[in-house]
């Protein structure tokens, strides 16, 4: 299995290119910028420590780490069924 970081750089590889308003709701990442979704991924514990924070509630997923990372496997999966 992939670590998570991993996974979010798969993500955001993939979205990148067609990050439309639509894909952000779907990700619940409607209200953030890419600098904060590169933040995730470059640094994992920022990844953690996010979700300590009030920008949690932006992703639905407050102070739920796990539940976002299964979150971001699971679109990033579906964005490569897509594709």
């Amino acid at each position: 299995m992939k670590k998570n970081v991993e996974v979010v750089c798969e993500f955001i590889d993939t979205v990148s290119q067609e990050f439309t308003d639509k894909d952000k709701r779907i990700c619940g990442l409607e209200d953030v910028e890419n600098q904060y979704i590169i933040g995730i991924a470059n640094k994992e514990e920022y990844f953690k420590e996010i979700f300590e924070k009030k920008d949690a509630q932006i992703a639905g997923l407050e102070n739920d780490y796990k539940s976002l990372v299964e979150f971001i496997e699971e679109a990033a999966e579906q964005i490569r069924k897509e594709k």
